[in-house]
């Protein structure tokens, strides 16, 4: 974020890809590997991978500071959303 402050688009790929990276990375090992699914996860994200996006976009924007959290307030926020 600090090579480019106003990539947000970028950051939440890359957050999305930390927190949900296996799962994204399944079809393309599965195309090399001659396996092709019908199913994506980028066409029918999981419970994870729209967890993931969510938590970058609220991360970011506390980094922003256009929300008043501090960010291991939201950190808990997304644990506890996703260990339901």
């Amino acid at each position: 974020s600090s090579a480019y402050p106003d990539a947000w688009l970028v950051m939440i790929a890359i957050g999305t890809t930390k927190g949900a990276g296996s799962r994204l990375l399944r079809p393309v090992v599965k195309f090399v590997q001659g396996k092709i699914e019908p199913t994506n996860e980028a066409l029918y994200p999981s419970f994870v991978t729209k967890l993931s996006i969510v938590g970058s976009i609220l991360v970011i924007m506390v980094r922003k500071r256009m929300l008043d959290f501090s960010t291991p307030e939201v950190l808990l926020f997304v644990a506890c959303v996703g260990s339901v």
